[in-house]
């Protein structure tokens, strides 16, 4: 049994040193991110007021009162992750690829709830399938056809 313990001095003492040694930097990471936490908030609110003035719709004033404190307490991430000397120069990279990445993936998906508040519609899905209908009928009614295999758009002669 007194075998095993002394095994587990090294382990102990490599413990306690990198507690010495991580343990103030994790401090004060925690109390940038604590920082963070309540300047998102105070910019939200901040950010609220001043949107008050420009007559937005809701859902979209709603949207960029909850984008503040997300952008905020990732920039006091970013500080905070500094502190313990994490190198930022790959993680900003990564983060820059995988947001294009994702700008690209959802970009069809965005551009609806993005443009869905503007219509000033009711039912925005039945106005969607309107303008879908109304486009062919339009194209029919002055004898433009596209097939759907060729990308070529030929008018049709007008039959007698």
């Amino acid at each position: 049994m007194g075998d095993q313990l002394q095994a587990l001095d090294p382990v102990t003492g490599t413990a306690i040193d990198l507690a010495m040694k991580f343990g103030p930097k994790l401090v004060v990471a925690l109390v940038i991110l604590v920082a963070g936490y309540l300047a998102g908030h105070w910019a939200a609110r901040l950010t609220g007021r001043m949107l008050a003035s420009f007559h937005l719709e809701p859902p979209v004033r709603q949207l960029l009162e909850r984008i503040v404190p997300i952008f905020v307490l990732g920039l006091f991430a970013i500080m905070a992750l500094q502190d313990p000397g994490v190198e930022l120069l790959p993680l900003i990279a990564g983060l820059g690829v995988a947001s294009a990445g994702l700008a690209l993936a959802t970009q069809g998906v965005l551009s609806n709830v993005v443009a869905g508040p503007w219509v000033n519609v009711l039912d925005y899905g039945i106005a969607t399938s309107e303008v879908n209908q109304a486009i062919p009928e339009a194209f029919r009614r002055r004898n433009i056809a596209g097939p759907v295999p060729q990308r070529a758009v030929r008018t049709l002669a007008a039959r007698a």
